[in-house]
């Protein structure tokens, strides 16, 4: 994620850019990963 942080009353923005920040330095296959584990979590059928 490139930029400035969004401004406070940017909610949706200032969440987002937080949520890439958190997960900055994450390996494309370690997001695949977590991305699969969290469909199984919730109940998805991958095929």
């Amino acid at each position: 994620m490139s930029g400035e942080k969004p401004g406070f009353f940017d909610f949706v923005g200032a969440a987002k850019f937080e949520a890439w920040e958190a997960l900055q330095g994450t390996s494309m296959d370690e997001a695949k990963n977590q991305y699969v584990d969290l469909v199984r979590a919730l109940g998805g059928q991958l095929d």
